[in-house]
């Protein structure tokens, strides 16, 4: 049975039904003391031949979850799950190989530099880099809404400072044509867009410093 194959350190060959291995160059690097560093690798399905032994959780009883949410939102629809995956190795014995998958979303990534005797010990590392890819993934949600909100409040600056320019031309015609209470009206619109305005400006700055703020 075929496992693997490197290429010039590449990973070339795969079965054809599971797609094109694609190694994530930009990836999370688990290099804390227990996880060591491991390379990902994305393919369209778990690769054929390997035997799939299913969600960590149930390899590994003593894993009490569901997976790992994807955003800041708990939304249950959306979260990330370890998977454990059997090769046969020497002499019969088999190997067990950590993965984890996306419920939202389609592909899977695999991590077949993690290698395991015990499939309860996979089942750990698999929920762990579950883990990790979850806490990237909120943490991108978080720039990506904080970004988002930034462009909407810029926006808004813009808008306002037209507006009052406009609006700043009309009270200095209706000083003299219109009566103190039209003026009046005029003035506190003015006002009010300069509190929006400011209010865009600070909430630019809040994001800027901590993207967590658009989730919060």
């Amino acid at each position: 049975m075929l496992f693997h194959r490197k290429i010039k350190g590449e990973w070339k060959k795969i079965y054809p039904p599971c797609g094109v291995w694609q190694a994530d160059k930009n990836g999370v690097r688990c290099g804390d003391n227990t996880m060591g560093s491991r390379r990902e690798y994305y393919i369209d399905d778990w690769p054929e031949g390997w035997r799939d032994l299913g969600d960590c959780q149930k390899v590994n009883t003593n894993i009490n979850h569901n997976g790992w949410y994807e955003n800041a939102f708990l939304d249950s629809r959306a979260v990330i799950r370890g998977r454990v995956l059997q090769i046969p190795g020497r002499k019969g014995k088999p190997i067990y190989i950590p993965g984890i998958y996306w419920t939202d979303a389609d592909g899977v990534t695999i991590y077949p530099l993690d290698q395991h005797d015990d499939p309860k010990d996979c089942a750990w590392r698999a929920d762990r880099y579950a883990e990790i890819a979850a806490e990237q993934s909120r943490e991108d949600d978080a720039k990506y809404r904080a970004e988002q909100e930034i462009d909407e409040c810029r926006e808004t600056i813009i808008s306002c400072r037209t507006s009052m320019r406009s609006l700043i031309r009309e009270i200095k015609q209706a000083r003299k044509a219109f009566a103190p209470a039209i003026c009046l009206a005029l003035t506190n619109t003015l006002r009010q867009m300069r509190r929006e305005s400011h209010k865009a400006w600070k909430r630019i700055q809040v994001l800027e410093r901590n993207y967590w703020a658009a989730v919060e």
